[in-house]
């Protein structure tokens, strides 16, 4: 299932300035949004700091630190991820969740909506 996000700010047009050694890298096939302290998959809002665009288990993601492991402490320790592996977030869990079941709550409405025609 393909969640839409807001957009990201390294990618906004109104960051021209930005420069990094990853913005040669195109903002287009950019995914989602990864911590690169604790791997999770994270919703925008629980963005701490970004870092720039970069690869996740063969997708271009957002590298960011999120804002918990931020107000943790913890430190960046290199490790190779299960490659099928996408932890994500409580927060991010939650918000998809719900996302499925307002999706439910439609297609219920919409079949009530057509038993009635």
């Amino acid at each position: 299932m393909m969640v839409s996000l807001p957009s990201s700010p390294l990618c906004d047009e109104t960051h021209d300035d930005f420069y990094s050694p990853r913005s040669d890298m195109s903002c287009e096939g950019v995914e989602d949004t990864v911590c690169s302290i604790c791997q999770k998959r994270i919703l925008q809002s629980e963005i701490g700091w970004t870092q720039g665009v970069g690869m996740s288990s063969f997708d271009t993601v957002e590298v960011v630190e999120c804002a918990t492991c931020i107000a943790k402490n913890r430190k960046f320790v290199r490790q190779t991820a299960p490659q099928d592996s996408r932890p994500k977030s409580d927060k991010r869990m939650q918000y998809e969740e719900e996302l499925r079941a307002a999706q439910a709550d439609r297609n219920q409405l919409q079949e009530q909506l057509n038993a009635s025609k």
